[in-house]
C-alpha cells in the first residue's frame, strides 16, 4: 500500500504475492517511478491465499467519497511480469480515515482489510519512498 506524495487524495494498493522477489520487485517499481510514494504499512496477513486465476474486488467503507480503479482484478503470481499489477485508490473530498477491504468476487469472502488514518500520510518523505 502506497500513498502517492504529490497528489494528497492517491493511494496504490498492489495485490501481490506474499513473496520477497515480488515484493523487492514492487519496491523497485515506486523507487524508479516519475511520481514520489510513501509505503504505508499496514498488516499485510490475509484471511486466506490469493488464488491464481480468481478475480479480487477492493471495496471502501465510504464509497460515495472514493474511487477505486480498476475495481475488480485478476489475481496472477506477478514474479515473472516487469510491471506489477495495482489498484488506484483516489479520495475525491479529503477525509480522516477510511477502511479498504480486499474481496472474493465469487464468493464475497473478506480476504483482507486496513484502516487508514490521516496520521499514516502525513509525515512523508519528499525523496522518495520511505
Amino acid at each position: 500500500l502506497y500513498k502517492v506524495i504529490d497528489d494528497p487524495h492517491s493511494f496504490r494498493v498492489y495485490v501481490a504475492a506474499n513473496s520477497a522477489s515480488v515484493i523487492k520487485d514492487i519496491s523497485n517499481s515506486i523507487k524508479h517511478s516519475q511520481r514520489k510514494f510513501m509505503k504505508i504499512d499496514k498488516p499485510p496477513v490475509c484471511q486466506k491465499l490469493l488464488q491464481e486465476g480468481k478475480k479480487y474486488r477492493l471495496k471502501s467503507e465510504c464509497e460515495s467519497t472514493v474511487d477505486i480503479i480498476p475495481q475488480e482484478i485478476e489475481f496472477h503470481d506477478d514474479s515473472s511480469r516487469k510491471l506489477k499489477n495495482f489498484i488506484e485508490v483516489y479520495l475525491e473530498h479529503p477525509v480522516n480515515a477510511f477502511k479498504l477491504s480486499l474481496e472474493e468476487v465469487d464468493s464475497d469472502q473478506i480476504i483482507w482489510t486496513a484502516a487508514l488514518r490521516e496520521c499514516d500520510w502525513l509525515h512523508s518523505d519528499s525523496n522518495g519512498e520511505t
